[in-house]
């Protein structure tokens, strides 16, 4: 799928080397050597350097070239153990160096949070002392709140992909994304990071241990001073990130302890307004979530509910937001495995995929449960520049209900109710660049 992403996306990244490149590249560091040992002589240490900066700078640019090393002396190097080797061995860096120029990436990591009803929070995974990094995070930019807007469908009106064109003028609702985004309510602006854990840190109005600040120039990522003196419209002509935010502790945040921010006083009262006047939709006492249907292991499924079959669902259907799938295996090469082959069931989420499946039939065994079911490929893409499409339909026999999940179907969660929770983090006034703010209309 590497090697797919990148080549969709030329115009943004450049030739990135792809698996491939670097074969290819290799051949043509072979080339170079055997010539070199033809024609330089060990005394013509000049002209190798000059040779290998004649292919360097070749005028018709490739991926394979860009795999290349950048000087004759990593070339060298790359002739005795190879190319990807020399990458590895140019990444390493002292540990000197890494706390002087270094970021750690790894201060947070996921948990149940603390907070009633918020779900998952972001906890340090080791001391970290006030007015130390917690975490850097690189920011996806859009400059036009109203992209996040969702509308109606124009009735009888699609583009020329057959998918049903927007009625501008009927806002329905607002992307799920925009709770994930910072804003300010004087711009059009929205800045959405995706820093390592950062994502799963929850409001705290009163006592937060963490803010957010522009970096420092010379040790971020990504992060270029300038964009914040340009125009909104600037921003909407920069197809690259150039923009970051760091997240620094306001007081020693203990080992296990919950990161919280403040999301800003705006936040604060939309999310109050939003508790008071909330209301149940239609139907929710109907809603069946599909973490109360599955079980994870052999022990925790022997005392799960048996799953019903298709023909006792016509009878007794489950929640029309749930859907069944079942565990598989694409191998290499295209060989489907598929997972009555596996040698166990464990840490199947880790190892398979699972696509939409049908229960046939439930045969009731000492000790365990097991299922005969209908496992339904879908046309899809495989990602490989010689892309073909493969769609079929495969009776398991023998599976475990722990190969067997339930998945809601997609947009059918909470998260996803026509009245659930829509607001950005709030920027703060200290930080928000004056040549962004333009007075915006958030009806």
């Amino acid at each position: 799928m590497q090697k797919h992403w990148f080549k969709v996306r030329e115009e943004e990244f450049g030739l990135v080397p792809v698996s491939s490149s670097y074969t290819k590249a290799e051949q043509l560091l072979k080339k170079y050597n055997d010539l070199v040992l033809t024609a330089v002589d060990n005394s013509g240490s000049d002209l190798k350097k000059d040779l290998w900066k004649l292919i360097k700078e070749f005028p018709y640019k490739s991926r394979p070239l860009a795999a290349l090393p950048t000087d004759s002396e990593t070339a060298d190097r790359a002739i005795e153990v190879g190319i990807k080797e020399t990458e590895l061995e140019g990444s390493i860096r002292p540990v000197d160096w890494l706390r002087i120029n270094g970021k750690c990436l790894d201060n947070l990591r996921p948990g149940v949070s603390n907070i009633e009803g918020a779900g998952r929070g972001a906890f340090a995974t080791r001391f970290i002392p006030q007015g130390d990094l917690v975490a850097p995070a690189p920011l996806i930019h859009i400059p036009y709140k109203e992209a996040v807007l969702m509308h109606s469908p124009s009735k009888g009106i699609v583009d020329d992909d057959g998918f049903d064109v927007r009625n501008i003028t009927d806002i329905i609702g607002k992307q799920l994304i925009l709770n994930y985004c910072f804003g300010h309510p004087e711009s059009t602006v929205l800045l959405c990071p995706y820093g390592s854990g950062t994502s799963y840190i929850n409001h705290n109005h009163q006592s937060p241990n963490v803010k957010i600040i522009w970096p420092d120039e010379t040790h971020a990522i990504v992060f270029n001073s300038t964009w914040t003196k340009q125009s909104v419209d600037f921003l909407e002509d920069q197809f690259s990130p150039g923009l970051e935010f760091d997240y620094v502790a306001l007081r020693d945040i203990e080992e296990g302890e919950e990161v919280v921010l403040d999301y800003g006083i705006d936040w604060e009262e939309a999310w109050n307004k939003h508790v008071e006047e909330w209301t149940p939709v239609d139907d929710a006492d109907k809603y069946e979530d599909a973490s109360q249907w599955n079980c994870f292991d052999k022990e925790e499924c022997e005392t799960a509910l048996t799953i019903r079959t298709e023909e006792e669902q016509r009878d007794n259907p489950y929640s029309k937001n749930l859907t069944i799938n079942c565990y598989f295996a694409d191998a290499k090469d295209r060989e489907l495995v598929w997972i009555d082959e596996l040698d166990d069931w464990t840490m199947l989420e880790e190892r398979v995929p699972k696509f939409e499946c049908k229960i046939l039939e439930r045969h009731d065994t000492p000790g365990s449960v097991l299922y005969d079911v209908e496992i339904i490929i879908p046309v899809d893409e495989d990602g490989q520049d010689d892309e073909e499409y493969y769609e079929d339909v495969i009776v398991v026999t023998d599976v475990p209900q722990y190969g067997i999940q339930f998945v809601n179907k997609p947009y059918t969660s909470d998260l996803f109710l026509p009245n659930a929770f829509r607001h950005e983090i709030g920027i703060p006034d200290s930080m928000m660049p004056e040549s962004w703010k333009k007075l915006v209309n958030d009806d």
